[in-house]
């Protein structure tokens, strides 16, 4: 498998949906991620607790 331990990536659109999954799996398979939204704080933030 591919190792992307400490791995820098940035997800655009990741408060919700594919993008929050995205962040989720990739957080777990050991990559920093940061994150943006548009208009929802809140749900950015769910997703970054769960990070």
């Amino acid at each position: 498998m591919l190792n992307l331990e400490n791995k820098r990536v940035f997800i655009t659109g990741a408060s919700r949906g594919i993008g929050a999954g995205t962040a989720k799996i990739l957080a777990n398979l050991g990559c920093k991620v940061a994150i943006s939204y548009t208009s929802n704080e809140e749900s950015a933030n769910k997703v970054l607790e769960q990070l």
